[in-house]
């Protein structure tokens, strides 16, 4: 890797935190790698981290009168995430780990089950690069606990574990060592993964919250009913099923170059 390219990564995980907030955790874990494998590239990605730093604590003001008040406390329509209430945090509740992963509410593997190539892939990861291993597992393990802690651990209307984003992309270089193994594994589990979200695409990206089996009682009735909602594509006059090839076929080439790539 070039100079450019660890500003440039510190500009990405910046601008990760400003949307963001609690992927401050998974870029901390991803700095003191950093700083354990070569302080002059932390620096560099250190820095690119300011102008986004700035951006929050500019926009912390202009909503608070205080750089330093998270903009979060400051909104009447949460009550729940005050600086009173801990932000709406808690200890990390147990009971919610399971369903976190494999519920059919939010799992996180039950609706994108290539996640699953991670098991292997840890392995062989640990194996080539033990350091980006633990660095990987840490990241995702802090922003598991972290949204196990929330008040609103599932997100409201949402599909899958919304608040878990910050920890994806640590988990998907992590499946992608897995796929490297278990090609064909991963090309099937890719395969219903993007099925599902296909799916969701289709018909809504926002189920009720109140559905605690999304797929068997909000999205097959709706398959079998013939409920799809609109998208760019029909805005533009093309038939519901050509505007869907986008969200279909990009993902499944991806995952046709990734296996080419696993060979």
């Amino acid at each position: 890797s070039t100079p450019r390219r660890h500003y440039i990564a510190g500009v990405a995980a910046g601008c990760a935190v400003a949307s963001e907030y609690p992927a401050v955790l998974s870029c901390g874990v991803l700095t003191l790698y950093l700083l354990w494998a070569d302080r002059a590239r932390a620096a560099r990605f250190v820095a690119g981290t300011l102008p986004a730093a700035a951006l929050i604590l500019a926009n912390n003001y202009l909503t608070t009168g205080s750089p330093w008040h998270l903009t979060y406390g400051a909104n009447p329509q949460f009550p729940e995430m005050t600086t009173g209430n801990l932000m709406g945090f808690h200890l990390p509740d147990p009971s919610l780990f399971v369903p976190m992963l494999v519920g059919e509410y939010r799992g996180l593997f039950f609706w994108s089950p290539y996640l699953l190539m991670a098991l292997p892939g840890v392995v062989v990861l640990a194996r080539e690069d033990r350091g980006v291993a633990v660095m990987s597992v840490a990241a995702f393990i802090l922003i598991f606990l972290q949204v196990a802690a929330f008040y609103n651990w599932h997100g409201g209307n949402a599909i899958g574990l919304r608040y878990l984003a910050p920890a994806l992309p640590f988990l998907g270089l992590i499946a992608a060592y897995g796929v490297k193994r278990f090609p064909e594994m991963g090309a099937m589990l890719a395969i219903i993964s993007i099925v599902l979200m296909g799916m969701v695409t289709a018909i809504a990206i926002d189920p009720p919250s109140e559905s605690l089996i999304p797929l068997q009682a909000y999205y097959l009735p709706r398959i079998d009913q013939g409920r799809f909602i609109g998208n760019l594509g029909t805005l533009l006059g093309l038939p519901l099923g050509v505007s869907l090839l986008v969200p279909f076929v990009l993902p499944a080439l991806a995952c046709w170059r990734l296996m080419k790539e696993a060979e």
